[in-house]
């Protein structure tokens, strides 16, 4: 008995084991079928299932495939196969297969729905799908879903197909899939749906009225606080302010604020360290009522300023603005106020004493002289910025002036920016109040109701400044109201607007909410969009004559910039340009200086839209539509013009050129969803 089992061992020991099986899958919704080519010399082959890193045998056979039934469907599955050879009673195991992992196809969609339908899109829904991935939507206004065929992918069970051919019947049907070891797994498709898309009504017109005018416009532009100091002295500089001020490759603007500095460069109780500016003042003889300068100083934010008028022309406008009177004659030796700790203005310190009116007036008067003979155009001087804050221990520079202060420096700096080129400007108010807050002169109006009870201020003044925080569409409508029947005459010019955190106006208040890191600096369209709509109010309802945006360069995380870059490293090669910036092109790139606004009348309340003729004749009409769903279209009525061009800021374009040729009274333009466009009509 001993010898036999030696024989039988020995004659198992010398077969060879198979080759292990190569296999392929293939699914339907409940099945998977595996294949393998026979192996040579196989007996038969067992086939697993694969889990938790277990096999567990599923089916002996001597086939050389398998249908595995009954399996739920959007479902991953894994197998493997191994082949045997017989020896007596015994097998000879090949290494297990290479593991195979499918996936059961999804379930077609059901319950294809037409939500809505209007103008030129539609909304689709349908129930979930189990296990899909996403879902293509196929759609075409041939009823076979064979000709003209479109698709629209989806994460979601809906979808808002846009940009449909107005007054025309659309049919679609979806189809579901699943994404699994990198292989798409698709359903069958849906049924069919059938949509009629409707025409916008022929009377939805913009009327433009060329005899009914309104402001005349200085033009658009933004600040140079803070990053310009610092990306002035790098090699790519020309790069980042052609964004801002080329006409061709940017988006024209042609107001340049530069930011005068207080001198806090070196002040490490300012937190943060890029709003610390260098200043000009090198030395104050406060005996003699004298102040030595050195114009050598911020010469970053100088190179900035040269470039800029580089691109942009000599007319380019420049506002020389101050946050805070020089460190040299503050009361702390600060830039920012004490504040006292007091809530209300009429009870906060002022950081500029009395005695030092006369040194700041000359301080702003020779800044301004600098740089009109450095050969600038500037035209405003403005030595106040919203006074009513205490900027107590603040993280930028600032000084708060009461209204009885704010009109007594105002009377010493007239007198001595007498004969000048330029004008000083009205203190900067935060924001377009209206007359009376609970039956109190709202604080804007004490500042202003101070300032023109003065006899030399009243006769001076002829534009109020305000910043467009915190003021919807109603409050600016009063605020107009109260300055024409307070102040007949005077102008208002809006000369500072970021999208702030704490702003319920700006549109994109939620959206701020829910977003982190880089996303909190709003690239987005609907950033861009909700901008143009603050500045479509501002022009057509305070009937500003100019507007301007806060940092033109930003690096932070924050809602504040046109243009992003990297501060903290030495890849001065980032430059990440903002939907904001390509909106606020669709203004500044076309609506020119001189400019008046003319009445444009629409019936369309989705669709924005503003007017204004250029001295060289041409017609600029500036839509916004705000909407996320409709595609909008309008007709514009006007007699005399023959040519036209469309330039469109979207999700997709970025103030891009999207129609042109002949234009005729009536002719139809498109506005897609979230976009801003500018028509340019020409004679």
């Amino acid at each position: 008995m001993i010898a036999l089992g030696s024989v039988q061992l020995s004659a198992y020991a010398a077969v060879k084991a198979p080759a292990a099986p190569k296999v392929t899958a293939s699914s339907t919704v409940n099945t998977v079928k595996l294949k393998w080519k026979k192996v040579s010399g196989a007996s038969g082959y067992e086939v697993y299932s694969y889990k938790n890193k277990k096999y567990k045998k599923l089916k002996t056979l001597t086939a050389a495939k398998l249908t595995v039934k009954k399996l739920t469907a959007g479902t991953s599955y894994v197998y493997a196969v191994r082949a045997y050879k017989k020896s007596g009673s015994r097998k000879r195991f090949s290494k297990y297969s290479r593991l195979v992992k499918v996936s059961t196809l999804p379930k077609a969609p059901t319950g294809l729905y037409m939500e809505s339908s209007s103008y030129a899109s539609v909304t689709l829904s349908w129930k979930k799908v189990s296990g899909a991935t996403g879902y293509t939507v196929y759609y075409s206004p041939d009823s076979n879903l064979s000709k003209d065929v479109r698709t629209f992918d989806t994460k979601t069970n809906t979808a808002c197909i846009k940009l449909l051919k107005d007054n025309s019947y659309y049919y679609y049907n979806v189809q579901a899939y699943r994404v699994y070891n990198k292989k798409t797994y698709y359903s069958a498709k849906s049924s069919k749906a059938i949509s009629f898309t409707k025409e916008i009504p022929g009377e939805l017109k913009t009327t433009v009225n060329l005899s009914k005018r309104y402001q005349t416009v200085n033009g658009f532009g933004t600040s140079s606080a803070w990053n310009f100091q610092r990306f002035g002295s790098w090699e790519n500089a020309e790069d980042i302010l052609r964004y801002l001020y080329d006409p061709n490759k940017g988006i024209g603007l042609n107001i340049y604020r530069y930011n005068v500095g207080a001198g806090s460069k070196n002040d490490e109780t300012m937190g943060n360290y890029w709003n610390r500016t260098e200043g000009f003042v090198k030395s104050v003889d406060f005996d003699n009522q004298k102040i030595t300068y050195d114009f050598t100083a911020d010469a970053a934010a100088q190179n900035c300023l040269k470039i800029a008028k580089k691109l942009a022309g000599n007319n380019l406008r420049v506002t020389l603005f101050h946050n805070s009177p020089p460190v040299e004659l503050t009361v702390n030796g600060k830039a920012y106020g004490t504040g006292n700790g007091e809530e209300k203005p009429e009870n906060m310190a002022s950081n500029l004493d009395s005695a030092n009116y006369n040194l700041y007036s000359q301080f702003c008067v020779d800044v301004a002289d600098y740089f009109v003979k450095s050969g600038y155009r500037v035209t405003d001087v403005s030595p106040m910025n919203e006074p009513v804050y205490s900027w107590d221990g603040s993280g930028q520079e600032g000084c708060h002036f009461t209204p009885a202060q704010a009109s007594q420096l105002y009377a010493v700096m007239i007198n001595k920016a007498k004969n000048k080129s330029y004008k000083i400007s009205m203190f900067e108010a935060g924001a377009a109040e209206d007359g009376y807050e609970n039956g109190d002169m709202s604080p804007n109006n004490k500042y202003l109701y101070a300032i023109m009870s003065n006899k030399t201020n009243s006769a001076y003044f002829d534009t109020f400044t305000t910043h467009s925080y915190w003021s919807d569409k109603a409050r600016k409508a009063l605020c107009r109201s109260y300055i024409d029947n307070t102040y007949p005459g005077m102008k208002i010019a809006c000369t500072e607007y970021c999208q702030m955190f704490n702003d319920w106006s700006t549109g994109v208040h939620d959206l701020s909410e829910q977003a982190s890191g880089k996303e909190l600096n709003g690239y987005g369209i609907t950033y861009g969009v909700q901008m143009a709509r603050t500045i479509y109010e501002d022009l057509t309802v305070l009937n500003a004559v100019e507007w301007n945006w806060w940092l033109g360069v930003s690096c932070g995380y924050y809602p504040d910039g046109l243009v992003y870059i990297d501060n903290q490293g030495t890849d001065h090669s980032v430059i990440e340009p903002t939907k904001r910036l390509w909106c606020l092109g669709n203004f500044s790139k076309f609506i020119k200086e001189g400019a008046v606004r003319v009445d444009a009348s629409s019936a369309q309340d989705k669709l924005l839209s503003a007017s204004f003729l250029n001295k060289d004749g041409s017609l600029v009409v500036v839509y916004i539509n705000t909407t996320k769903d409709y595609n909008l279209k309008a007709n514009i009525c006007v007699n005399g013009y023959t040519k036209y061009k469309a330039y469109e800021t979207s999700e997709n374009r970025d103030l891009a050129l999207v129609s042109s040729g002949e234009f005729e009274n009536g002719k139809q333009i498109s506005v897609p969803a979230e976009s801003v466009v500018s028509v340019i009509i020409t004679k």
